[in-house]
């Protein structure tokens, strides 16, 4: 009698949890001591919740033991490298990230096969477990094999669970997080997000992790403290030493450019000539971190009078105009040619870039 009657309140009050039952006066028969035992087929059908997570603090002792990796994208804006995805990869001992810039998912496979033979000839050590999800990238049969030919192990996570990849998936919270500052102070076009996310990648290495007891991955892998002196505020006004091979001895001798980032196999900084639109590598810098070009109070103008690229054009045959809101910023001033009337010369705005930039970066 009991369990007819408890089951029959238990369907009329809409499957109601039977602690809930307890506690309804006037209903009779409900044994407030035990609850039925019977079970209902329609409530997991209903009302299936996600189990818990449990935290695991567990971390690989040997660096490259495990690594996590997830790819990013399909981004609506592509960037001038062409780029629409990233890949992450990240070490389990030393949370050191490395980040590549990818055309298309395709290339994941390659990629990782190059990061691989970069752990053994320039860490000594071998990868021995991927963690990631289930993407289909990673599900084919040429990285199954690689990965057996490898005599490493590929852990996936649950289908849409992401948070079994939770290191990287958390890694690339904290590199969107910089990403999006370091674009937003430097008012940079949405088509620099990668190298964006490049930088992010090189300063999000050299900063302290309470993961590492305050250490930085930096520390943690090569074994020795990072310099900070050599770095810049991304995105800010710079002077180069000009890139063009000319004979002319009156071109400019330098060339304002923005600074992109830190390239991974040069010692200098990768910046954006602002004159010919292209992105070069150069140590002759002279920063102006206060001053960022692509923001609303910088005005840079061209007048081209001959329809040549700009590091052949005579010096007489060209005329930059610098306009600058901030009275701290003295950079050059503006030619008496400016306040002319109107002339038949054309003027062109500088555009964004075309050119790629380097499609990894590492630590150093």
């Amino acid at each position: 009698m009991y369990q007819s009657t408890a089951n029959l309140w238990y369907h009329r009050l809409g499957h109601v949890p039977f602690f809930n039952l307890r506690h309804i006066p006037g209903i009779p028969c409900i044994n407030t001591n035990r609850e039925d035992s019977s079970i209902c087929v329609s409530c997991p059908l209903a009302k299936f919740p996600h189990l818990p997570y449990t935290r695991i603090e567990h971390n690989c002792k040997v660096p490259f033991g495990l690594i996590h990796m997830d790819i990013w994208g399909l981004y609506r804006v592509c960037t001038h490298g062409q780029c629409r995805y990233f890949l992450s990869i990240v070490d389990d001992c030393t949370r050191a990230t490395w980040t590549y810039l990818l055309k298309y998912k395709s290339q994941a496979l390659a990629t990782l096969q190059l990061f691989c033979n970069y752990v053994v000839n320039q860490f000594q050590h071998t990868v021995k477990i991927v963690r990631s999800d289930n993407a289909l990238e990673f599900d084919t049969r040429e990285c199954q094999l690689f990965f057996a030919n490898h005599g490493m192990v590929h852990q996936t996570s649950c289908v849409d669970r992401p948070q079994q990849n939770g290191r990287v998936e958390r890694k690339y919270r904290h590199l969107l997080e910089m990403s999006r500052a370091l674009r937003f102070h430097a008012s940079l076009p949405l088509r620099f997000w990668g190298d964006c996310v490049l930088a992010a990648t090189y300063i999000i290495n050299q900063l302290p992790s309470s993961a590492l007891q305050r250490k930085t991955p930096f520390e943690k892998l090569l074994l020795k403290v990072p310099d900070y002196h050599h770095m810049k505020v991304f995105g800010c006004l710079a002077f180069a030493s000009n890139p063009a091979r000319s004979t002319y001895k009156f071109l400019p001798r330098g060339v304002p450019c923005v600074f992109l980032g830190y390239p991974s196999s040069q010692k200098g900084y990768k910046l954006l000539n602002l004159l010919t639109n292209h992105t070069f590598v150069s140590r002759d810098v002279v920063f102006h971190e206060h001053i960022f070009p692509f923001s609303k109070s910088f005005k840079f103008k061209i007048k081209r009078r001959v329809p040549t690229p700009i590091t052949e054009i005579d010096a007489r045959c060209l005329d930059i105009d610098f306009t600058i809101d901030d009275p701290r910023a003295e950079i050059c001033p503006a030619s008496p040619a400016s306040s002319a009337p109107p002339s038949p010369d054309t003027e062109a705005e500088v555009p964004v870039a075309t050119q790629p930039s380097p499609h990894q970066h590492h630590l150093a």
